[in-house]
């Protein structure tokens, strides 16, 4: 009965050093601990149960248990302390997302739109261009949770897992953040420059035509030089305009990668409008010189017939 049961003890202990992956420190093979916890109970109950013949032979036995109870120990609190490793690597980086951008948010807190036409374009561009490397990093540590899956414990996993979708979640926040800036900022830089285009060139003008017929009819003798002055100061409105307009064209052109694509679209619309209002306002104008000019060669003519 003795020497069976002294056999189970290295039986169990025979089976439990088969359990231990025989390479280098283990590396490359899979350690089941709870197997192999198991199979330790295993030989202490079967420990519990033997009687050795001589206690040499039972120290000898249970030197040998504890050598393999050591190395399951060893090799667990290295896997332990890898995993820390990668949790905390993993955990460290994924903290980091979004990256902080003190640019960015000075910009936040900057009032007035002339900041936004200096500023706006270049900070704008630096922080899309961390939102999107912030992209790839995220990425990046995703794969390596997921390639090193084995090798996290399962608390650790809970964290790490956590800690990516938490820096996912702020991601996306930041990019929001982002894109309504961006629109906020477009907005009020296209309410600008239309605003200046309405401004260079009014959106009604004077009937000349009609002024030109009734100064005509009211005063005959003095109408004349009454309307030159009328024209020569409408066309130097319309070069004063002509002038604006081609200011807040320039503005366009040096700010329009400010401009989302519908508020380019309704400034440069904007612009057409104020180009053809002008147009229209030329038009007019030389209508009422060419009037000017016939009323007063017909009253000359009107003249020289008297006299004649």
């Amino acid at each position: 009965l003795t020497m069976r049961n002294t056999d189970r003890v290295f039986k169990e202990i025979k089976r439990l050093e088969s359990m231990i992956p025989s390479g280098f420190m283990g590396i490359g093979d899979q350690w089941d601990f709870k197997a192999l916890w198991a199979q330790i109970k295993a030989v202490q109950e079967a420990f519990n149960e033997a009687r050795f013949s001589t206690r040499e032979d039972h120290q000898e036995a249970w030197a040998s248990f504890q050598n393999l109870v050591d190395k399951v120990k060893e090799k667990q609190a290295e896997n332990r302390a890898e995993s820390a490793k990668l949790r905390d690597q993993i955990v460290g980086k994924a903290e980091q997302i979004p990256p902080s951008d003190d640019r960015w948010i000075t910009f936040l807190l900057t009032i007035g739109l002339s900041e936004i036409i200096e500023n706006f374009l270049g900070v704008s561009d630096s922080r899309k261009e961390a939102l999107q490397n912030a992209n790839k990093n995220l990425q990046e540590l995703w794969d390596l949770a997921k390639a090193k899956n084995d090798n996290l414990l399962s608390e650790d996993k809970d964290v790490v897992y956590q800690a990516l979708r938490s820096a996912n979640e702020r991601l996306q926040e930041a990019w929001d953040q982002w894109k309504q800036v961006r629109e906020e900022k477009s907005a009020e830089l296209r309410d600008q420059i239309v605003g200046k285009a309405e401004t260079a060139v009014p959106l009604e003008w004077t009937e000349l035509i009609e002024l030109i017929g009734k100064i005509i009819i009211a005063d005959e003798t003095d109408g004349f030089s009454l309307l030159l002055e009328l024209l020569e100061d409408e066309k130097s409105k319309l070069k004063a305009q002509r002038e604006s307009l081609q200011e807040v064209w320039a503005l366009f052109k040096s700010e329009k990668d400010n401009l989302l694509p519908p508020d380019r679209e309704t400034v440069y619309q904007a612009l057409r409008d104020a180009e053809s209002r002008l147009q229209g306002a030329w038009g007019q104008y030389s209508s009422a010189r060419d009037k000017y000019h016939t009323a007063k060669r017909e009253k000359h003519e009107a003249w020289r017939n008297k006299v004649e």
